[in-house]
């Protein structure tokens, strides 16, 4: 398994959905290694499972379910 590529506005997303509801992450970092890749065709998106819906995070930040 690779390791993810995650830009800093990917970062800085997951960082503010933490900050609004950390979903029983002990720590922004815990929360961090649950991204995962978005798979074929979604172009560097990451998809992240929180507060149970799953979200993609695009490489500019945007994110959305």
């Amino acid at each position: 398994m690779r390791p993810l590529t995650i830009t800093p506005k990917q970062a800085e997303a997951v960082s503010s959905k933490y900050s609004q509801d950390p979903d029983g992450h002990k720590s922004l970092d815990d929360m961090l290694f649950t991204l995962q890749e978005g798979g074929v065709g979604m172009d560097g998106a990451l998809v992240l499972r929180w507060c149970n819906m799953w979200l993609a995070i695009e490489r500019d930040g945007y994110c959305h379910t």
